[in-house]
């Protein structure tokens, strides 16, 4: 499956959720940290659009993002378009094709449901 953010980053998508209110700062925090802090880190995600990304290791290696629900939202339309273009494309291809869909009611008797 190809992932459809692959240019985008995430100040886009921030812009793209918040366009012109709310600017995007980004704060990293061990596994520790946020934990401990959960309450405060969700309120600053939640409500000043902070982007928490959480890292873990002696290396610091991201494991995790806390950031704004409407980050979500738009990351979420933007896979289902792409998931629909996915599937009209694999329908104009069937078009041609002399096979034929099989009802769902036959299926589900099939599977004994």
């Amino acid at each position: 499956m190809t992932n459809p953010l692959s240019g985008l980053s995430i100040a886009l998508l921030a812009l793209l959720a918040h366009p012109g209110f709310m600017s995007v700062e980004r704060v990293e925090l061990w596994v520790s940290r946020a934990r401990d802090q959960f309450l405060d880190v969700v309120n600053r995600v939640g409500f000043g659009g902070e982007i928490s990304s959480v890292a873990r290791g002696r290396r610091y290696s991201r494991a995790a993002a806390i950031v704004p629900a409407d980050i979500v939202e738009v990351y979420e339309s933007l896979i289902d378009h792409d998931d629909g273009a996915v599937a009209a494309r694999r329908l104009l291809g069937r078009e041609g094709c002399h096979s034929q869909g099989v009802p769902a009611d036959d299926v589900a008797r099939d599977l004994g449901s």
